[in-house]
C-alpha cells in the first residue's frame, strides 16, 4: 500500500489490523497492494519482496481474522514492467495445471 502521507508506505491508513501476514511456510514474501505494478520500484526491493499479488493481502486477512491457516500459490505472469497489463492477460491462464498439480498435495 502507498497512501503517503497519510501512513508510511506498506501501511494502511486508518487500519487496525497487521500490515504484515506470514501463511507460517518459510520461501517467498509477497507484496500486496492496491495498484498493479507496472515498473521498477526499489522500495519492494528494499524490502525484500520476492513477488506482488494484489488480491493476496484480502485473502490472508480474512483468513487471521478466522483464525484459518492459509497458503499461496503464486504463478508469476510477467516482470512488472511496461508490458505487465499484456503479459498478464496472455499468460494468466498457463499456471492452471500447475496450480492444481500444487492442490493434489493436500489430499
Amino acid at each position: 500500500m502507498n497512501a503517503q502521507p497519510l501512513a508510511p508506505r506498506g501501511m494502511t491508513p486508518f487500519c487496525s489490523r497487521p500490515h504484515e501476514y506470514y501463511s507460517g511456510r518459510d520461501g517467498y514474501i509477497c507484496g500486496s497492494g492496491d495498484s498493479f505494478v507496472t515498473s521498477h520500484d526499489p522500495w519492494l526491493l528494499t524490502q525484500k519482496i520476492d513477488l506482488v499479488d494484489m488480491e493476496l493481502f484480502g485473502i490472508a486477512a480474512v483468513a487471521y481474522d478466522n483464525k484459518l491457516p492459509w497458503h499461496s500459490f503464486k504463478y508469476i505472469t510477467d516482470d512488472a514492467n511496461e508490458s505487465s497489463g499484456s503479459d498478464w492477460a496472455s499468460r494468466v491462464s498457463y499456471g492452471e495445471d500447475l496450480f492444481i498439480e500444487a492442490l493434489k498435495q493436500f489430499k
